[in-house]
C-alpha cells in the first residue's frame, strides 16, 4: 500500500512538472503556433489564410510581413499589439465576428489598407490601432464596440466616414462623424472629409483630445448659437468665456496669429500641425499651456512664452521649426519632449524659477549653448540627447538629478561642468561624447554609472573627488587619450571593464585596459586588487602608480580646489553679466565671496541677510575681524553675519530685520561707507559726483553724502545718465562694488 501512495505521488509529481514546462511551439508550414496563438509568420507574403484552430495573433507576429490579404479563421478572437504592424501591402481585411479585441498598434502604417469590415462582436480596438493607415477611406464599427483606444485612427489622412451600427450602445455617427452615444462629445472628426466648415452642434459639451488632428480641409469651426460651451472667434474654437483656445483649424488661411488678450490657457493640440502659421503671438494672460500645443508647427520660428505660464506640456512644441524661444521668469516645469527634435532650435532663454527639465524635453534640438537655471533640480532621461551643437554644459549645485542619457551623443560637446549637488552619474549620461575631453566633478559625487563616459576623448589626468565610492563596468570605457586617473581609498566598487576599451588593433575587438592610462592610488586599495577581483588578460596589463596616504591626501586636495575653483568660474561665466566677469573673478581670487552669491545666478537681487554676509567679507579683509558680539536685537533672524554686522556698529538696531528684503542702491551706500569707516579708514567726504546725473535729486537726504562719495571713489561707478537710488542691486554689483571698495582702502 506505501509502495502504490509512493508511485501516486511519483506521477502526480511529474504531471506537475509538465504542466510547468513551456508549450511546445510547433512549425505549421509558414506559421509558428503554440497552444492556439500564432506567435509567427514566416512565409513570403501575398495571400494567406490562417490555419483553423487559431484563437490568437500574437504581438508583432506579421510585422512588417508583405502579405496582401489575408483570411482570419471563425476560430479567431483576439488580434495581439503591433500583429499587422508596417504591413505595407496589405489592402483589405475582414475581421469576422468571433474577434472580441484589436490590440495596440494591430494595423499601425498599413499604408495601402483601404478597407476594413469589422465583426459585430469586437468590443474593444486598441490605441493607435489604425494609425497611420493613410489609404483607409471607411471604418464600420459594430455594435458590440465599447473602446476605442487614444489615436486609434491617427493621421488616416484619406479618411472620410466613420460609422456605427445604429444598435451599439457606446458610440453613434453623424455625417460620417464619431460621437459618444448621446452626441455630447465630439471623438472623431475624419481627416479627409472635404468640407472647409463644421458647426459645432448645440448638443456637444466636449470633444475628444485629437478630434479635429489632421483636418486639414477645414478652415472655419463654427458654433452654433445655442450651444452653451463653445465660441468661435473667426473660425478659431474657444470656450464659450473665450479664455480658453481650443483649437486652431489646420486649414485656416494666414501666417500669423495674435491669440487674444483674455486667454488664459491654450489647449492640447491646440496648434498642432498649424504648418502654415509663421508667428504666433501669446498675450500675458496665458498661464496654462497643454500637451502637443504648437507641435509639427513647422515654419514657427520664435515664441515668447508669458511669465505667467509655470509649466509647458509634453511635446509642446515637438518637431516645430522655432529657431529662438524665451520662457518666462514663473516657469517651474519643462515637461517631457517639449522641444524634442526642434532641429532648428540654436537659442533659449530659460526663466530662473525652473525646476524640473523633463525627459527628451530637448532631446535631438540644435541648441547650441544653454544656461541651466542656476535653482534647477532635476534634468531628466535623454533631456539633450544627440544635441549635436552643444559644445559645452555647466550643470550647478542645485541640481541633484540628472537621468539615463542625459547628454549622450552629443557630439560636439568638449568640455562638463558637474556642480556639487550631483552624487551619481547615471547610466550613459555622456556616452558617446566623442569630443568631451573635460570633466570637472563635483564634490559630492559618490558613484559613476554603467558606461557614464563611454567613447568619450577624456584627455589628460582626472583627479576623482574624495567622495567616490562606486565606479560602475565600463564607465571610462574607449577613452584612449586618458593618461592619468587618480582614484582616492575611499573606492570599494569597480565594475567589469571600468577602464577599458576595444583593441583598436584586434579584428575581433579584444577588451584590454586603456593603453595610455596610468591608476594612480594606495597600495592598499581597492582598485589596486581590481586586477584580482577581474583576474584574466583583459585586467592583467592594468598600469599603477603607487603613491603613499599624505601624497595621495595631498593630490586629491588639490583635485578638490581646482574642481571648486572651476566651478565657481562657470557660475561667473554663466550667469554675470559681461562687463562684470573680470570684477568678480578678482573678487573670488581674493576670497571676497560667500556661497549664496558666488554659487547662483549673479543677475538676482541681493537679500539684506546676503549682503550682511559679504560686507562682513569686506571687513575682514580689510584686516578688522575681532569682534565681540553683542545680544541679538532682532527677532527674525539668527543669522552670525548679521549679528556681526549689528555688533561692529555697521547696521542699526531694531526688531525687525528682514533678512529676505531686497536691498536699494542708496542703502548699499550708507552701509558700505559705515562698514568702511568702522575699519578705521577714512573716507574724503569733500569727493564729488563723477558727473552730472539726470536723477541726483532723487536720492534720500539721509543718504546724500554717501552715494556722492562713493560714485566719486569710483567705488560706485555709475555707466549710464541716472543713478537710480531707489532701484535694487543684483548680486554682481554688490560684489563688483565691493571689490573696487577693497581696492581703494585696502
Amino acid at each position: 500500500m506505501l509502495i502504490r501512495r509512493k508511485g501516486l505521488a511519483m506521477l502526480i509529481a511529474i504531471a506537475l512538472l509538465m504542466l510547468s514546462l513551456p508549450l511546445p511551439v510547433h512549425a505549421d508550414g509558414d506559421f509558428e503556433i503554440s497552444d492556439g496563438i500564432l506567435v509567427k509568420y514566416n512565409g513570403n507574403g501575398g495571400t494567406v489564410t490562417i490555419p483553423t484552430g487559431v484563437t490568437s495573433i500574437g504581438n508583432y507576429a506579421f510585422e512588417e510581413s508583405t502579405i496582401t490579404q489575408i483570411t482570419f479563421p471563425s476560430s479567431l478572437q483576439v488580434i495581439g499589439d503591433y500583429a499587422f504592424d508596417r504591413c505595407q501591402s496589405l489592402s483589405s481585411i475582414s475581421i469576422p465576428n468571433s474577434v472580441d479585441q484589436i490590440g495596440e498598434s494591430a494595423f499601425m502604417a498599413c499604408i495601402n489598407l483601404k478597407k476594413v469590415t469589422m465583426g459585430d462582436k469586437v468590443k474593444s480596438v486598441g490605441k493607435y490601432a489604425f494609425a497611420y493607415c493613410e489609404s483607409l477611406e471607411k471604418i464600420p464599427l459594430g455594435k458590440s464596440l465599447e473602446n476605442i483606444g487614444d489615436d486609434a485612427f491617427l493621421s488616416c489622412i484619406s479618411l472620410k466616414e466613420i460609422t456605427a451600427s445604429p444598435d451599439n450602445k457606446t458610440f453613434t455617427s453623424v455625417g460620417g462623424i464619431l460621437f459618444n452615444k448621446d452626441k455630447s462629445k465630439i471623438l472623431f472628426y475624419p481627416n479627409a472629409k472635404t468640407e472647409s466648415s463644421y458647426t459645432i452642434p448645440n448638443y456637444v459639451k466636449s470633444l475628444g483630445a485629437t478630434a479635429f488632428n489632421y483636418c486639414n480641409n477645414l478652415s472655419e469651426l463654427a458654433v452654433s448659437n445655442n450651444n452653451p460651451y463653445f465660441s468661435s472667434i473667426n473660425g478659431v474654437l474657444y470656450n464659450k468665456a473665450k479664455t480658453e483656445l481650443i483649437r486652431y483649424p489646420l486649414g485656416k488661411y494666414g501666417y500669423e496669429y495674435v491669440i487674444p488678450s483674455k486667454v488664459t490657457k491654450i489647449d492640447d493640440s491646440a496648434f498642432e500641425n498649424c504648418t502654415d502659421l509663421e508667428k504666433i503671438t501669446i498675450p500675458k494672460s496665458v498661464i496654462l499651456i497643454g500637451n502637443m500645443s504648437f507641435m509639427n508647427t513647422t515654419r514657427l520660428e520664435s515664441i515668447t512664452i508669458p511669465d505667467k505660464v509655470t509649466a509647458i506640456g509634453d511635446r509642446c512644441f515637438g518637431q516645430s521649426g522655432l529657431k529662438k524661444a524665451i520662457i518666462g521668469k514663473d516657469m517651474v516645469i519643462i515637461h517631457n519632449g517639449a522641444f524634442v527634435n526642434c532641429m532648428h532650435l540654436e537659442s533659449i532663454t530659460l526663466g530662473d524659477s525652473i525646476k524640473s527639465i523633463g525627459d527628451d524635453a530637448f532631446g535631438g534640438s540644435g541648441i547650441k549653448y544653454i544656461a541651466l537655471p542656476s535653482k534647477l533640480e532635476t534634468i531628466g532621461a535623454h533631456a539633450f540627447e544627440s544635441c549635436s551643437g552643444l559644445k559645452s554644459i555647466f550643470i550647478p549645485d542645485s541640481v541633484m538629478s540628472i537621468g539615463d542619457f542625459a547628454f549622450s551623443y552629443c557630439v560636439n560637446l568638449e568640455s562638463v561642468t558637474i556642480g556639487n549637488g550631483i552624487t551619481h552619474l547615471n547610466k550613459f549620461v555622456f556616452g558617446q561624447c566623442t569630443k568631451l575631453s573635460k570633466i570637472i566633478l563635483g564634490n559630492h559625487l559618490e558613484s559613476i554609472g554603467i558606461d557614464a563616459f563611454e567613447k568619450c576623448k577624456l584627455k589628460g589626468a582626472i583627479i576623482l573627488p574624495k567622495s567616490v565610492k562606486s565606479i560602475e563596468k565600463l564607465a571610462f570605457f574607449d577613452n584612449f587619450d586618458l593618461e592619468s586617473l587618480v582614484v582616492p581609498d575611499n573606492v570599494t566598487s569597480i565594475g567589469e571593464d571600468a577602464f577599458h576599451g576595444g583593441d583598436p588593433n584586434s579584428m575581433t575587438s579584444f577588451v584590454c585596459p586603456l593603453p595610455n592610462l596610468i591608476v594612480t592610488c594606495t597600495d592598499n586599495s581597492f582598485v589596486h586588487s581590481y586586477p584580482e577581483v577581474f583576474p584574466g588578460d583583459n585586467t592583467k596589463d592594468l598600469k599603477y602608480k603607487i603613491v603613499s596616504e599624505s601624497e595621495i591626501g595631498k593630490l586629491l586636495d588639490e583635485g578638490e580646489q581646482n574642481a571648486q575653483e572651476q566651478i565657481d568660474q562657470a557660475y561667473i561665466q554663466t550667469y554675470a553679466s559681461s562687463s562684470a566677469k573680470e570684477d568678480l573673478q578678482n573678487a573670488l581670487k581674493i576670497g571676497l565671496k560667500t556661497e549664496s552669491l558666488a554659487r547662483d545666478n549673479y543677475k538676482k537681487n541681493v537679500n539684506r541677510e546676503e549682503f550682511c554676509g559679504i560686507i562682513m567679507k569686506l571687513y575682514d579683509l580689510l584686516g578688522c575681524k575681532g569682534i565681540v558680539n553683542k545680544d541679538n536685537p532682532f527677532t527674525d533672524t539668527q543669522n552670525t553675519e548679521t549679528i556681526r554686522a549689528y555688533s561692529a556698529g555697521i547696521i542699526g538696531s531694531g526688531k525687525l530685520f528682514n533678512p529676505n528684503g531686497t536691498l536699494t542702491r542708496e542703502q548699499l551706500c550708507v552701509i558700505l561707507a559705515s562698514a568702511i569707516e568702522k575699519t578705521g579708514k577714512s573716507l574724503n567726504k569733500s569727493l564729488n559726483y563723477q558727473k552730472s546725473y539726470k536723477d541726483i535729486k532723487k536720492v534720500s537726504s539721509w543718504a546724500k553724502d554717501q552715494v556722492r562719495i562713493l560714485n566719486g571713489y569710483k567705488v560706485l561707478n555709475i555707466t549710464g545718465e541716472n543713478i537710480d537710488p531707489q532701484g535694487n542691486v543684483t548680486k554682481e554689483e554688490v560684489l563688483v562694488t565691493l571689490y573696487k571698495a577693497y581696492k581703494v582702502f585696502m
